[in-house]
């Protein structure tokens, strides 16, 4: 869990993370109504990304998939 401050008066974000292998052509899309913008993002450019830009323990789930 990860306490948000900042975009209101705060609160709790809870995420949750699935590793999965995809190709481009999933069908999966975003609900346009909950997000500003959506993208995919591989392994290597997250690892090469500022991790500021992602919640704060990504780089631990990412670890522990090896």
């Amino acid at each position: 869990m990860t306490r948000t401050v900042g975009v209101d008066a705060g609160h709790t974000d809870v995420s949750l993370w699935y590793a999965a292998e995809l190709t481009r052509d999933t069908g999966l899309a975003a609900d346009e109504g909950e997000f500003a913008a959506v993208r995919w993002w591989t392994r290597a450019e997250i690892t090469a990304a500022d991790p500021r830009r992602f919640d704060p323990h990504l780089g631990r789930f990412l670890a522990k998939l090896g």
